[in-house]
């Protein structure tokens, strides 16, 4: 079971009891002197350890070549990304690439890696306006042709 410190004074658990109540426990202690005792209640909670995700900031992805794009991982600061940033909850990037997030592991297993995002951009030229026609004072019909990242 191992030694511990309550209070102040190094104690030897003799028996972890538990309570009535789900996932509660106390122990009973013997310290340096033969005194024993029973510790307060402790609420022990086993979680599984989250992975860190990636969200694109905003609704208007992809974006073209020169754009910027935000991206925002759910394990905040302590975040380390695959561009080389650190301890930042978002990035901007310009470039296509796939990125990733690692987090120290608060388990003590080592890194915890994102599942990797692709990010590209579009690469299209301007539309070439062929014809601007007058309807009316306030109408116009516009004619183009080419791609174009607005719609």
């Amino acid at each position: 079971m191992g030694i511990y410190c309550l209070n102040g004074l190094m104690v030897i658990p003799l028996k972890f009891l538990r309570q009535q109540f789900p996932d509660f426990y106390a122990a009973v202690y013997q310290d340096a002197l033969g005194c024993r005792g029973i510790t307060d209640l402790v609420q022990i909670i086993v979680v599984e350890e989250l992975k860190p995700e990636i969200q694109v900031v905003g609704d208007n992805y992809p974006k073209c070549v020169g754009e910027e794009i935000i991206l925002h991982s759910t394990a905040g600061d302590l975040s380390m990304w695959s561009d080389g940033s650190e301890n930042k909850a978002e990035i901007s990037v310009r470039e296509p690439c796939t990125y990733h997030v690692t987090i120290d592991s608060v388990c003590g297993i080592g890194q915890i890696n994102s599942a990797p995002i692709q990010i590209d951009f579009f690469d299209v030229s301007p539309p070439k306006l062929l014809t601007i026609n007058k309807i009316d004072s306030q109408t116009f019909d516009v004619q183009m042709e080419g791609n174009s990242c607005w719609v």
